[in-house]
């Protein structure tokens, strides 16, 4: 169970990661390529 949740935040992380990078590539278009 706890490998559950722990897997659970893993995935929620790396899909606001994910939202982040879109929002910072539609404020700053000529920055597509950013690396983190």
């Amino acid at each position: 169970m706890v490998f559950n949740i722990y897997n659970s935040m893993i995935s929620m992380k790396k899909a606001a990661v994910k939202m982040l990078i879109n929002y910072e590539q539609n404020l700053f278009p000529s920055n597509i390529y950013i690396i983190y």
